[in-house]
Protein backbone atom coordinates (compact mmCIF):
# COMPACT_ATOMS: atom_id res chain seq x y z
CA UNK A 1 0.00 0.00 0.00
CA UNK A 2 1.19 3.68 -0.87
CA UNK A 3 1.58 6.54 1.38
CA UNK A 4 -1.55 8.95 0.86
CA UNK A 5 -0.50 12.36 -0.16
CA UNK A 6 -2.39 14.88 2.29
CA UNK A 7 -3.97 17.62 0.52
CA UNK A 8 -2.48 21.17 2.54
CA UNK A 9 -4.72 24.35 2.56
CA UNK A 10 -5.16 26.07 -0.90
CA UNK A 11 -2.86 28.88 -0.82
CA UNK A 12 -4.54 32.55 -1.02
CA UNK A 13 -3.19 35.37 -3.74
CA UNK A 14 -1.60 36.93 -0.88
CA UNK A 15 0.11 34.52 0.00
CA UNK A 16 1.20 33.58 -3.85
CA UNK A 17 2.55 37.33 -3.89
CA UNK A 18 4.57 36.63 -0.59
CA UNK A 19 5.94 33.22 -1.87
CA UNK A 20 6.88 34.96 -5.13
CA UNK A 21 8.55 38.19 -3.26
CA UNK A 22 10.31 35.21 -0.65
CA UNK A 23 11.89 33.47 -3.98
CA UNK A 24 13.59 36.83 -4.67
CA UNK A 25 14.55 37.87 -1.16
CA UNK A 26 16.22 34.22 -0.94
CA UNK A 27 18.13 34.69 -3.92
CA UNK A 28 21.93 35.90 -4.21
CA UNK A 29 21.11 39.98 -4.22
CA UNK A 30 22.97 41.62 -7.08
CA UNK A 31 22.35 44.24 -9.63
CA UNK A 32 18.92 41.89 -11.44
CA UNK A 33 17.15 41.73 -7.69
CA UNK A 34 18.01 45.33 -6.44
CA UNK A 35 15.71 46.82 -8.72
CA UNK A 36 12.70 44.67 -7.35
CA UNK A 37 13.65 45.40 -3.75
CA UNK A 38 12.06 48.82 -3.94
CA UNK A 39 9.13 47.93 -5.71
CA UNK A 40 8.22 44.82 -3.14
CA UNK A 41 8.97 47.85 -0.60
CA UNK A 42 5.96 50.04 -2.49
CA UNK A 43 3.76 47.29 -3.35
CA UNK A 44 3.29 44.68 -0.39
CA UNK A 45 1.05 46.50 1.98
CA UNK A 46 -1.06 46.37 -1.44
CA UNK A 47 -1.09 42.94 -1.53
CA UNK A 48 0.16 40.68 1.17
CA UNK A 49 -1.15 39.71 4.45
CA UNK A 50 0.40 42.11 7.77
CA UNK A 51 2.68 39.55 9.16
CA UNK A 52 3.96 38.80 5.72
CA UNK A 53 4.83 42.40 5.12
CA UNK A 54 6.70 43.03 8.71
CA UNK A 55 8.65 40.25 7.69
CA UNK A 56 9.68 41.75 3.95
CA UNK A 57 10.16 44.65 5.41
CA UNK A 58 12.27 43.86 8.02
CA UNK A 59 14.34 41.97 5.56
CA UNK A 60 14.75 44.67 2.88
CA UNK A 61 15.36 47.81 5.72
CA UNK A 62 18.24 45.18 6.72
CA UNK A 63 19.45 45.29 3.51
CA UNK A 64 19.39 48.95 2.84
CA UNK A 65 21.31 49.51 6.63
CA UNK A 66 23.63 47.29 5.49
CA UNK A 67 24.78 47.52 1.96
CA UNK A 68 24.12 45.11 -1.07
CA UNK A 69 27.69 43.92 -0.52
CA UNK A 70 27.48 42.87 3.09
CA UNK A 71 24.30 41.11 2.10
CA UNK A 72 25.63 39.00 -0.62
CA UNK A 73 28.79 38.23 1.99
CA UNK A 74 25.74 37.07 4.29
CA UNK A 75 24.31 34.86 1.66
CA UNK A 76 27.35 33.33 0.55
CA UNK A 77 27.81 32.73 4.45
CA UNK A 78 24.48 31.40 5.18
CA UNK A 79 24.35 29.30 2.24
CA UNK A 80 27.41 28.35 0.45
CA UNK A 81 29.98 27.71 3.07
CA UNK A 82 27.62 25.94 5.63
CA UNK A 83 26.18 22.74 3.67
CA UNK A 84 23.73 22.23 6.88
CA UNK A 85 21.81 25.49 5.42
CA UNK A 86 22.53 24.41 1.54
CA UNK A 87 19.16 26.24 -0.19
CA UNK A 88 19.30 22.93 -2.47
CA UNK A 89 16.51 21.20 -0.34
CA UNK A 90 17.09 17.35 -2.31
CA UNK A 91 20.69 17.18 -1.14
CA UNK A 92 19.65 17.93 2.32
CA UNK A 93 17.79 14.58 2.20
CA UNK A 94 20.04 12.19 -0.56
CA UNK A 95 23.00 13.94 -0.20
CA UNK A 96 25.95 12.22 -2.36
CA UNK A 97 23.56 9.53 -2.95
CA UNK A 98 22.87 8.09 -6.61
CA UNK A 99 18.61 8.62 -5.43
CA UNK A 100 19.28 12.52 -5.91
CA UNK A 101 19.61 12.70 -9.67
CA UNK A 102 16.53 10.95 -9.97
CA UNK A 103 15.48 13.25 -7.60
CA UNK A 104 16.25 15.93 -9.19
CA UNK A 105 15.22 14.94 -12.55
CA UNK A 106 11.79 14.16 -11.18
CA UNK A 107 11.20 17.60 -9.98
CA UNK A 108 11.69 18.69 -13.48
CA UNK A 109 9.11 16.80 -14.67
CA UNK A 110 6.74 17.84 -12.05
CA UNK A 111 7.61 21.55 -13.11
CA UNK A 112 7.02 20.59 -16.44
CA UNK A 113 3.60 18.76 -15.95
CA UNK A 114 2.52 21.67 -13.96
CA UNK A 115 3.13 23.69 -17.09
CA UNK A 116 6.56 25.74 -15.14
CA UNK A 117 9.39 26.82 -16.61
CA UNK A 118 12.66 26.95 -14.78
CA UNK A 119 14.88 29.20 -14.28
CA UNK A 120 17.89 28.17 -16.44
CA UNK A 121 21.09 27.55 -14.47
CA UNK A 122 19.84 26.25 -11.46
CA UNK A 123 19.13 22.96 -10.05
CA UNK A 124 15.72 22.40 -9.71
CA UNK A 125 15.42 21.74 -5.86
CA UNK A 126 17.00 25.57 -5.42
CA UNK A 127 14.58 27.04 -3.22
CA UNK A 128 14.02 30.42 -4.52
CA UNK A 129 13.25 28.48 -7.50
CA UNK A 130 10.50 25.85 -5.48
CA UNK A 131 9.13 28.55 -3.89
CA UNK A 132 8.48 30.46 -7.28
CA UNK A 133 6.92 27.29 -8.66
CA UNK A 134 5.20 27.45 -5.49
CA UNK A 135 3.73 30.90 -6.04
CA UNK A 136 2.22 29.91 -9.31
CA UNK A 137 1.45 25.73 -9.12
CA UNK A 138 -1.43 24.25 -9.38
CA UNK A 139 -2.74 22.77 -5.53
CA UNK A 140 -1.87 19.17 -6.69
CA UNK A 141 1.88 20.01 -7.24
CA UNK A 142 1.96 22.28 -4.86
CA UNK A 143 1.36 19.04 -2.05
CA UNK A 144 3.36 16.93 -4.21
CA UNK A 145 6.02 18.91 -4.03
CA UNK A 146 5.69 19.52 -0.30
CA UNK A 147 5.29 16.06 0.69
CA UNK A 148 8.55 15.26 -1.09
CA UNK A 149 10.62 18.15 0.55
CA UNK A 150 8.18 20.04 3.35
CA UNK A 151 10.24 18.36 5.94
CA UNK A 152 13.78 19.27 4.72
CA UNK A 153 12.64 23.07 4.35
CA UNK A 154 11.53 22.64 8.03
CA UNK A 155 14.64 21.10 8.88
CA UNK A 156 16.70 24.28 6.99
CA UNK A 157 14.07 26.79 8.52
CA UNK A 158 15.17 25.32 12.44
CA UNK A 159 18.93 25.49 11.10
CA UNK A 160 18.72 29.06 10.04
CA UNK A 161 17.26 30.03 13.65
CA UNK A 162 19.32 28.25 15.46
CA UNK A 163 22.67 29.73 13.79
CA UNK A 164 20.66 33.20 14.39
CA UNK A 165 20.63 33.85 10.98
CA UNK A 166 19.81 37.12 9.19
CA UNK A 167 17.74 34.82 6.46
CA UNK A 168 15.94 32.93 9.21
CA UNK A 169 12.55 35.12 8.95
CA UNK A 170 11.88 34.49 5.46
CA UNK A 171 12.56 30.89 5.49
CA UNK A 172 10.09 30.64 8.92
CA UNK A 173 7.53 33.14 6.59
CA UNK A 174 7.26 30.26 4.31
CA UNK A 175 7.22 27.32 6.35
CA UNK A 176 3.79 29.17 8.12
CA UNK A 177 2.53 30.00 4.71
CA UNK A 178 2.86 26.68 3.35
CA UNK A 179 1.67 25.25 6.58
CA UNK A 180 4.36 23.56 7.52
CA UNK A 181 4.93 22.25 11.06
CA UNK A 182 7.82 22.79 13.07
CA UNK A 183 8.71 19.39 13.48
CA UNK A 184 9.57 19.06 10.01
CA UNK A 185 6.23 17.06 9.11
CA UNK A 186 3.24 18.03 6.94
CA UNK A 187 -0.13 18.11 9.77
Amino acid sequence: MSPTLKTLPALSSDDRITLGCLSVLLRYPDETTLPLFSTMREELPLYCEPEAVRCLWDFLARLERHGVCVMQEEHVRTFDLDTACSPHLAWHRYGDDPRLGRALASLNELYRDAGFEPLPGELPDYLPMMLEFLAVCPAWAKDVLLDGFGSELTALSTRLTAAANPYTPLVQEAVRILHLSSEGARP
